[in-house]
């Protein structure tokens, strides 16, 4: 009972933190939300947009709403972590790599970049941890280490001494990139993304008390207390958005604190599977449908072929898709907290057969309830039209 009780009281020094964050981001949203629209950082309705506009098919709001939501989760965040921990180089660099995102974001709210100057600035924004001392210099699997430390120099940056790992630090950029656009993908319908985010970010906090990383702890707290704060106006339907900023700020972030929880990476892949494999499923799809011959033509491409498309082809809310998948990547973040190294690579194994075999079951699913409807329609078409509300029936005109 004490023991259980001593555990619990880690977690206190946290609760605060979470409560600020909340209360920032909260106060903040609604002016987010004016900013948005004084420069019009707004998402258009398919309705508003030009024919030729490549995302109509991705687009499910009905009415304009302003993008600017993140920044308020952003700032909040920042606030937290730079007055609440020592400015280690992790932070600083996670810092730099949130502003570069940032601006970058705002500016593709309001402007819609193309996809590879987006991708560019991902690229930078991992760049900067890598080179603040965070990479993936080893994993365990199945109880060995895999050492990605396998060549190393040194690299002078105008007086400043980066050690660059190989191949360590090409794989850290990957998982960061991985990361960011597969939670950015998860975010075509209201409050998934930052509930996925929200999960995901408490679960590390967990994990980082777990291990003894508190920096970690600590940042992972502010994180879900900033995007708490943002939830309640981005629920179903929404009232704003977070946007670009705060769709790739939030991946960037947890897939940054993943790597410097431990090496934690077995545990960010349980947690986020799902999103994972969606991402994967999608690439593939699209790849086989256009006959690809360069890889960043992908960033081109729109459509609905994402798990929350089919969702709602199947016939679900927007709400009931929020509730399924958010439940399904609550259950393996309890999972991913108390299972081993080992046993997270057993669950992801599984984990990843079953969501395969449901993506398969859904498609088919998808296929079976458009050819009903197509036969529905077909049917309709087929019969007779209905004669004019002031002309009789052949039956009753006849009719003694």
């Amino acid at each position: 009972m004490i023991e259980g009780y001593t555990n619990i009281t880690k977690y206190f020094p946290l609760l605060p933190l979470f409560g600020w964050a909340f209360l920032i981001a909260f106060a903040l949203t609604p002016i987010a939300g004016k900013i948005a629209k004084l420069i019009k950082a707004i998402d258009l309705p398919a309705s508003q947009r030009k024919r030729d506009d490549k995302t109509l098919a991705q687009r499910l709001h009905k009415v304009a709403k302003p993008r600017l939501g993140g920044f308020a989760i952003i700032i909040a965040f920042l606030t937290i972590s730079l007055t609440s921990t020592s400015h280690s180089p992790f932070l600083l660099s996670l810092t730099i790599g949130i502003i570069i995102l940032t601006t970058i974001g705002i500016l593709d709210d309001i402007f819609e970049l193309p996809g590879k100057t987006q991708l560019l600035a991902q690229v930078v924004a991992a760049i900067c941890v890598i080179t603040g001392g965070t990479t993936i210099s080893s994993i365990q699997v199945a109880g060995l280490s895999l050492n990605f430390d396998l060549w190393s120099t040194s690299i002078n940056f105008f007086g400043y001494v980066y050690n660059f790992v190989f191949p360590a630090d090409l794989i850290t950029i990957g998982w960061i990139l991985t990361l960011v656009n597969a939670l950015n993908w998860v975010g075509g319908i209201d409050a998934l993304e930052e509930s996925v985010s929200f999960i995901a970010a408490v679960t590390l906090m967990f994990l980082g008390v777990k291990t003894g990383n508190m920096e970690v702890a600590l940042l992972s707290m502010a994180l879900a207390g900033s995007i708490a704060g943002f939830i309640p106006f981005n629920f179903p339907p929404s009232k704003i958005l977070s946007g670009t900023a705060g769709d790739t700020v939030l991946g960037f972030t947890i897939a940054t604190l993943a790597i410097t929880g431990g090496g934690k990476i077995s545990a960010a892949v349980l947690i986020l599977i799902i999103p994972l494999i969606d991402m994967a499923w999608v690439l593939i799809g699209r790849i086989r449908k256009n006959h690809l011959k360069n890889p960043l033509e992908l960033l081109a491409i729109s459509d609905r072929t994402h798990l929350h498309h089919r969702l709602l082809d199947l016939g679900f809310n927007d709400k009931a898709v929020l509730f399924i998948e958010s439940t399904a990547i609550a259950v393996l973040s309890t999972l991913s907290f108390y299972l081993s190294d080992l046993s997270r690579l057993v669950i992801i194994g599984v984990s990843a057969s079953l969501i395969l075999f449901t993506f398969s079951i859904i498609n088919v699913a998808i296929k079976v309830r458009q050819e009903k409807l197509k036969k529905e329609e077909k049917e309709k078409e087929d019969l007779p039209p209905d004669p004019p509300p002031d002309e009789p029936t052949p039956e009753s005109k006849y009719a003694y």
